[in-house]
């Protein structure tokens, strides 16, 4: 995760908004250190949406962003308030 924040920030500074950035299934790979098998299945299990041009697999950034927060779990702190707790 430390890589994707980097590379939101460095991109957002040479490319503009992070919204239009692609990333290629390898780099998406290196980025969450796992298999293509893994994107494969993230994929398929319809996790995260994705474009083929021809051979290739590409993904936007806010897709990335989207799948992240799906699998997102809230704090302590964030459970206590939504509760009404604090």
């Amino acid at each position: 995760l430390p890589i994707l924040i980097e590379y939101k920030s460095f991109n957002t500074e040479c490319c503009g908004d992070p919204e239009y950035l692609i990333l290629d299934d390898v780099s998406l790979r290196a980025y969450f250190n796992v298999s293509a098998r893994t994107t494969a299945e993230w994929r398929r299990k319809g996790l995260i949406t994705y474009f083929r041009i021809g051979n290739k697999v590409y993904y936007r950034y806010s897709d990335v962003q989207k799948m992240l927060d799906n699998f997102k779990f809230p704090s302590k702190a964030e459970q206590k308030r939504f509760n009404g707790r604090v």
